[in-house]
């Protein structure tokens, strides 16, 4: 798949940020792809529980009217338990959740890994303003320090990847924060990659995609 979309695309694209996770409930950043799967940092709260109710509330109707529904999900915690829930809420069989390894990942903030959100946002808002390409500062913890262009490979290879493997299939990704599903919005719309922020995804936010396809023009015929 390459941006902007010259061409519509095969599959109908949900995205949705899980629940609240513990991180989010104390207001600090876990972005380190090893704590992922760790239910003290990452783990759905009470609030988080009940929006991953309300989501398998607004998917309801797709399953109902027989989508070829799918949950292509993160391995964050929060992730997880937020598709395990729609499964057993939507009547899914466990074979149409979908781990996804790498790709869903939240962005890695470096140095900002485990400092509270409220000082740090705007910081990195600034640098991503200064460039696609500006990272945040690297951290001493192994937390991947990721830009928005490195976030961009990512995402374009996970839709990438569903486009190759459905078709006529209804696809839902299951991110564990703002970054990635903002820039995969940004980037359907057909903005640039620094619009993400227009984008911004709600904790347990749900929203079907609706892809700018940009007309080619032909290039002309040279005379013989």
């Amino acid at each position: 798949v390459m941006f902007p979309l010259t061409q519509p695309l095969s599959n109908t694209y949900v995205l949705v940020r899980a629940g609240q996770c513990r991180a989010d409930k104390r207001g600090v950043v876990s972005t380190n792809p090893v704590n992922k799967t760790s239910i003290a940092l990452n783990g759905l709260t009470a609030l988080g529980v009940r929006q991953a109710e309300n989501i398998a509330a607004a998917l309801a109707p797709r399953v109902e009217a027989g989508a070829d529904l799918w949950l292509w999900t993160s391995q964050n915690i929060a992730c997880l338990e937020t598709s395990d829930l729609l499964a057993y809420r939507l009547a899914l069989n466990q074979s149409r959740v979908v781990p996804e390894y790498a790709f869903l990942d939240a962005r890695g903030l470096g140095a900002y890994e485990g400092a509270a959100w409220s000082e740090v946002k705007d910081k990195v808002l600034a640098a991503d303003m200064r460039g696609d390409d500006v990272r945040p500062p690297p951290g001493e913890d192994g937390t991947p320090n990721e830009s928005m262009a490195d976030v961009f490979v990512r995402v374009r290879q996970l839709l990438s990847k569903t486009e190759t493997q459905y078709s006529n299939a209804d696809i839902v990704f299951i991110g564990p924060d703002n970054y990635t599903l903002a820039a995969l919005e940004a980037s359907l719309m057909a903005r640039p990659l620094s619009s993400y922020a227009e984008y911004p995804f709600a904790l347990g936010e749900v929203r079907e995609m609706k892809p700018v396809v940009v007309k080619v023009r032909p290039r002309p015929t040279l005379p013989l």
